[in-house]
């Protein structure tokens, strides 16, 4: 069947509203979570294959990517509770409000990205089918172990009539709704929920951090799953007081985690050996400095002007730059934009500091969780994200509130509705009028104020605090010295 017919075929079924069923929608998760259960070995060996698994690190990896899908598949499931649901479904009939109701978008494209892409098809998969969606995923043809896995399982255990597999790009319809894993660009859209894939991640590490754990945090995820997620760190600022502590220990950490009897991976993308590249040149112009084993590279970046200092890195390369304070580093951080997230090592009052004033679309404090790295850049919506696994079932569905009850009659707004349905009765519009001239009157007299008593705005803040510190030490050696000064003079004059 050719891709139009397809996507025909899925536009019937959304008329058709099949997938707005709850025990539909629980039906087909249920059906997925069996298929991968029921195929775990080959789902794992699969991904290994992919990786080119040389080393029991991968196959570690790959395994953790597959339990991952099957989580995401379950906290998805239990969303669908059907009494509630049927319960929300059947208020309006009740005569209550279902201000919460949504609906799914329609019809759902998926665009993987090749980044543990088998958990970044899953999690896009079970939230478009928990919110209740027609699904069209597309892979083109590859020699992706992977993909060949995707296009035996999942036609077997899902509905063919609300989910097809496409070989070609599918562009973006406009009837449809489109997850793009691999886009370049912030692109915030009612029919779009896009991952911006360059957006860069920086970690700061503070002179309050603890620096063996920071250092094995950073490491962890700069090298993991072959240092090609897009939540890896791509400049770590380090404070210049621990700054050779602190490499020390990535250092350490690094060769722990590239054991002597161990052979590098290969990059599955030629990204590496451009970033190889440009490495060699900056070093040519003394813009940075290289140290570590052949499987690594721990760069240090002397010149911040440095395009190096501004890049997107893949690969097993961990750039540092050194910065004077905390001024100092949101000075160097704020070179981007945006970024896709914010790690800070440090003590609580520095981290929250430091998370207020980068640009970053998420911050993590003392902590990089390692479920972070694996699948797409979280895409860039008006909703919150979700505390794991990328995307809820709300990016899927659109809000359709539906309201049965009036507002009480004290309230302000029921007046008004007094005041207009009675303009063809002049003795209620003038008792209304009256009314809504007494409100009025009230109302330019109240001020508004807190409902509780709020502490005043004049407190020192975390950096105002340090400004003062400072200026008392600095008043206290000024009037010791001239009070030393003074007695000298009396004792000797």
């Amino acid at each position: 069947m050719s891709s139009r017919n397809n996507l025909e075929q899925l536009r019937a079924a959304v008329v058709d509203g099949r997938t707005e069923n709850i025990r539909y929608r629980q039906k087909e998760l249920q059906s997925l979570h069996t298929s991968l259960r029921q195929n775990g070995a080959t789902i794992i060996s699969s991904i290994s294959k992919d990786s080119d698994a040389l080393s029991p690190k991968i196959t570690f990896e790959a395994e953790a990517e597959y339990w991952l899908a099957l989580n995401a598949v379950e906290k998805k499931f239990e969303l669908l509770d059907f009494e509630v649901l049927a319960k929300q479904e059947y208020l309006v009939a009740k005569g209550f409000d279902n201000k919460d109701r949504r609906v799914g978008k329609g019809l759902v494209i998926i665009r993987p990205t090749t980044h543990t892409r088998f958990y970044s098809v899953i999690i896009a998969l079970a939230a478009a089918i928990t919110a209740g969606n027609c699904i069209a995923l597309e892979l083109a043809d590859t020699m992706l172990n992977v993909d060949s896995v995707l296009k035996e399982l999942l036609p077997q255990a899902l509905d063919l009539d609300t989910f097809v597999i496409i070989n070609a790009a599918l562009g973006n319809p406009s009837d449809a709704f489109l997850v793009d894993q691999t886009s370049s660009q912030s692109v915030s859209s009612i029919n779009q929920l896009s991952s911006n894939t360059s957006l860069r991640i920086i970690a700061v590490v503070d002179r309050t951090a603890d620096i063996e754990a920071s250092a094995k945090a950073i490491v962890t995820a700069r090298f993991s799953f072959q240092g090609t997620s897009p939540y890896s760190p791509d400049l770590i600022i380090v404070n210049g007081f621990i700054k050779n502590e602190f490499v020390e220990s990535c250092s350490r950490y690094a060769g722990k985690f590239f054991p002597n009897n161990e052979k590098t991976t290969r990059a599955r993308n030629n990204d590496s050996l451009a970033i190889k590249k440009r490495l060699a040149e900056a070093e040519e112009k003394r813009q940075v400095s290289q140290s570590g084993s052949g499987s690594f590279r721990i760069v240090d970046i002397h010149d911040r002007n440095s395009p190096i200092a501004k890049l997107k890195f893949s690969g097993f390369y961990l750039p540092i730059i050194a910065a004077t304070s905390l001024t100092d580093s949101i000075n160097i951080g704020n070179s981007d934009s945006n970024l896709l997230a914010l790690y800070t090592f440090s003590d609580a009052p520095t981290a929250k500091f430091l998370s207020q004033h980068f640009n970053a679309i998420t911050s993590y404090s003392n902590h990089i969780p390692s479920h972070l790295l694996v699948g797409p850049a979280a895409p860039i919506t008006p909703l919150p994200p979700p505390p794991s696994h990328k995307y809820s079932a709300e990016m899927f569905s659109s809000p359709r509130p539906q309201y049965a009850s009036r507002p009480p009659a004290n309230d302000d707004l029921t007046l008004i509705d007094n005041v207009l349905s009675g303009f063809h009765d002049p003795t209620r519009r003038a008792k209304t009028l009256q009314q809504l001239g007494d409100k009025l009157e009230g109302k330019k007299k109240a001020v508004l104020q807190p409902k509780k008593i709020q502490p005043r705005g004049d407190q020192l803040g975390f950096f105002e605090q340090g400004l003062v510190l400072g200026a008392g030490i600095f008043l206290t050696m000024i009037v010791s010295t001239v009070g030393g000064g003074i007695w000298f003079l009396r004792k000797h004059l």
